[in-house]
């Protein structure tokens, strides 16, 4: 897997999961303890969360790590 498809899964899952919990970028950001901004970069593949708030990111969602990383099955 290519980085750039690394970031692309990142990118579709994150806002795919988002979408799923019904939250707003606002709300995610706040959870997560970043700002609305860095989540919209994280959302649009302009930049990857650390793995600290790659993890905080899926626990907010009920997710693993694991589930934010792998391609998305369609």
């Amino acid at each position: 897997m290519t980085e750039n498809e690394i970031v692309k899964n990142i990118r579709d899952n994150l806002l795919r999961e988002r979408g799923l919990a019904g939250f707003s970028q606002e709300y995610a950001a706040l959870k997560i303890g970043v700002t609305k901004n860095m989540v919209s970069k994280w959302e649009r593949g302009k930049t990857v969360p650390s793995v600290i708030y790659l993890y905080k990111a899926a626990e907010l969602y009920g997710v693993t790590v694991d589930d934010i990383l792998r391609e998305a099955e369609t």
